[in-house]
């Protein structure tokens, strides 16, 4: 009980703090929850002779889920999200380094070299330098205001605004809402290509004006 008890308290603890940057501040648990799994697995297997088929059965299915679920996870584990949290977690949960911590900018730079392109508005969030990332000549967009071209985009910066080490208020990039991506990067960046005849005419007279619409 020990261990169990444990998780109780630190979730007690940090129930009431507001400050979210993701799972990091809890993660102490985990290895307390696998002690907690792993006494539940010895029990399942050692269960009383009536339920004893039951329990090794509801075992198998358990860690075979566990083994499916890992595989599909590979190799994005740091995007991880068990099913609770839908086909798409950045809805879910978006901060710290729980889905998007720039993982996946090695994987885009293979993309746009493949897809020779030469210029891009790119907006990701990451503590990487960029001029080592072996990327085309990009340009951050502006909040509020389209863009045409190549545009990569990564969750974070799409749903909270952070793009490097700049944060715009969340929704700065909504414009990019209901545009289906030409590629998806990893798990994390989506690339768009926006043509100038992709923008309604709302969105042309917020670039022509430079305002946000």
């Amino acid at each position: 009980m020990a261990p169990a008890a444990a998780v109780l308290a630190v979730f007690c603890v940090t129930l009431f703090v507001k400050y979210n940057a993701g799972v990091r501040h809890v993660m102490v648990v985990f290895p307390l929850l696998a002690v907690v799994a792993g006494y539940a697995c010895s029990f399942l297997w050692q269960s009383p002779r009536r339920w004893h088929p039951w329990g090794r059965s509801a075992l198998l299915v358990l860690l075979l889920w566990q083994c499916i679920s890992s595989l599909n996870a590979h190799p994005d584990y740091i995007a991880y999200f068990n099913e609770l949290a839908g086909p798409d977690p950045s809805r879910v949960l978006v901060t710290g380094c729980d889905l998007d911590c720039g993982q996946d900018l090695f994987r885009l730079s293979r993309a746009l070299h493949e897809r020779n392109i030469s210029q891009l508005n790119l907006a990701v969030w990451s503590s990487a330098d960029m001029s080592r990332m072996n990327l085309p000549v990009f340009q951050t967009p502006p909040p509020f205001q389209p863009v045409t071209g190549w545009v990569a985009i990564s969750l974070r910066s799409l749903r909270m605004g952070d793009v490097l080490h700049t944060t715009y208020p969340p929704g700065a990039f909504a414009w990019l809402d209901g545009r289906k991506p030409v590629e998806q990067i990893g798990k994390t960046i989506h690339l768009y290509y926006l043509p100038p005849n992709a923008l309604t005419g709302t969105e042309k007279a917020g670039l022509d004006s430079g305002q946000p619409r």
